[in-house]
């Protein structure tokens, strides 16, 4: 847990904060959350399309997330600005995805 609240500690205030609130568990399913984006994204540099429909999973979930704990809107507002500068990247090579 002490590496989890440090890693936050890297995010700001706020967010260290927040997740010092959570408990151990949702503590380390966001470290979890972290690891399958790594993941997505290797995917689509892979062109694999289940890493494009895991980020906008993980995108849904870390906006309905954010609500909960009362985290800034900024944070959704970055967070679905970065899926949709994602998804105008990946547009053009949609049909060579696997």
């Amino acid at each position: 847990m002490a590496g989890v609240i440090l890693l936050a500690g890297f995010a700001g205030g706020p967010v260290s904060q927040a997740v010092a609130r959570l408990p151990q568990v949702l503590a380390l399913l966001i470290v979890a959350s972290g690891l399958v984006e790594i993941a997505c994204l290797l995917a689509i540099w892979h062109r694999q399309r289940w890493g494009v429909h895991g980020l906008i999973s993980l995108t849904v979930l870390g906006v309905v997330c954010d609500r909960l704990l009362g985290m800034s809107l900024w944070n959704d507002v970055l967070g679905v600005g970065q899926l949709l500068l994602l998804l105008a990247l990946v547009h053009p090579i949609w049909p060579d995805m696997e």
